[in-house]
Order: structure tokens, then sequence, then C-alpha cells
């Protein structure tokens, strides 16, 4: 059996006991919209479809620079609010009109990543690396990219370049960590992890890692080791408990 426990991150705030959050993944965000000219007089913005397939462009004329402008911050709106489909379909038409008005491959790479589209994905990833190949915002998203593809290789060679950009990466160092940990590198994991959040949390990382991949036994040992260090920490306490129960069938559930 596969479990899906989440992985934390412990941020420890000076003067305040940890606190836990969801750890890493992709970039927060993206800077405001860009400057387009004129704002008076805005067309129109045509109604987006609610449920496609795929995110395609819609086959309409191209629009004008000021619906352009309309598309991008209808389309910053909606990725803020979640509807990601139909911020790309926007951020897809604003390209059309005017494709020196933002940088899209930056915020379709992200989209289509979370859509579950990687051909698009990578292809958008490629474009904004060209622009900026030294962001390391960029580089950590194209690295947690390939980690969800399970290219682990590919994944440590961008997180590691985001880290040469910006050591104190705190993203881009827990994403290495769950690389390393899912590659087998528990040690090296450990060391990725413990500067971020702490030794009881990097095991524990290192636990929900393993358990995700079916090592039980191991994840186990990780919690073990996390609950040494902290005996109070939640989630490996709840992880154990469900780990130790999944093993050992006759043993008390929690």
């Amino acid at each position: 059996m596969k479990f899906h426990f989440n992985l934390f991150w412990l941020s420890r705030p000076r003067g305040l006991t940890a606190a836990i959050v969801v750890a890493a993944g992709l970039s927060a965000g993206f800077g405001g919209c860009a400057k387009f000219r004129g704002t008076a007089n805005k067309p129109a913005l045509p109604k987006v479809g609610a449920a496609l397939p795929e995110v395609t462009t819609p086959e309409l004329p191209l629009p004008s620079a000021e619906a352009a402008e309309v598309c991008v911050l209808t389309a910053e709106s909606m990725e803020t609010g979640g509807h990601w489909r139909e911020a790309a379909a926007l951020y897809e038409r604003a390209r059309q009109s005017d494709p020196a008005a933002a940088n899209y491959a930056r915020r379709l790479a992200v989209l289509y990543d979370r859509l579950d589209q990687p051909a698009r994905a990578k292809r958008e990833y490629e474009a904004a690396l060209a622009e900026t190949p030294r962001d390391a915002d960029l580089l950590n998203d194209v690295g947690f990219f390939y980690y969800r593809q399970g290219d682990l290789a590919q994944a440590e060679h961008w997180l590691r370049r985001a880290l040469a950009e910006q050591p104190r990466h705190e993203r881009a160092q827990v994403n290495l960590g769950m690389t390393l940990a899912g590659a087998g590198r528990s040690a090296e994991a450990f060391e990725a992890f413990a500067p971020v959040v702490g030794p009881a949390a990097a095991h524990s990382n290192i636990a929900a890692v393993l358990a995700r991949q079916g090592r039980q036994r191991e994840a186990i040992a990780a919690c073990q080791q996390a609950l040494a260090i902290d005996p109070g920490l939640e989630p490996s306490r709840v992880m154990l408990a469900s780990l130790s129960s999944d093993t050992n069938p006759n043993g008390p559930r929690p």
C-alpha cells in the first residue's frame, strides 16, 4: 500500500515555536501586469468557456492592444482565484495580440504544469529559460516540474542551479530534499532539508517521501528518528501510527 502523507515545512520565526506550513512547490506568483498603451474605452472581454478538455486558443480575430490588456488583467485575476484553464486561454489570446506585452512563457509554464499538460509546460519553461536563465524562482519551478514528472536527475540538476543562483532559496532547498529522498539518498536529503525545516522535520519529510514510495520500514525508521529529536512532532506521530498499524495488521489502530 502506498501512503499519501503531506510533507511539512516547519518555519521557526524568531521568538516563536515552530509553525507548520505545507512545503515547497511552484513559485508563489509573478510581478504586476505589464504596462500597456492606453486604458480608456476598453472593449468588452469575450466570455471564457467553462469546461475545456484541453486549453486551446480561441479561433477569433486578434484583439487590439487594449483588449490584450484586458485579457492579461483578467487572466491574472483568474490565476489568483485558481481558474488556471481560463487564465491560460486568456494569456494565449493576449500573446497573439501583443507578444511583447508580458512574459507569457513564464506565466503559461506554471499554468500548464498545474493543469498536467507536461508537453506544453516544458515548451513554455524552455522559452522562459531562454529569456531569464538565471532566475532562481524559475529554475526552482523547472526543477519541481521534472520532480513531478519523475525525472529526478533533471530535477536535481535544475534545483542545484537555482541554489547556485540563490543559495538561501528555501523552496529550492526543500524541493531538492524531496528529490534526493525520492532517489533513495536519505542522508543527502537530510542535509538539504535540515537547514530549512530543522532536523526533526527533515526526518519527517524523508519519512513522508519513503511512505509514498511504499518503503514502509524505512519510513518507520525515519519517523522514529524524527520523534527521537522532537517527541511532540504531530505529523511524525500520526504517520508512525499509520505505518506501524499497516505493517502489523493485528496491532492497535490509531
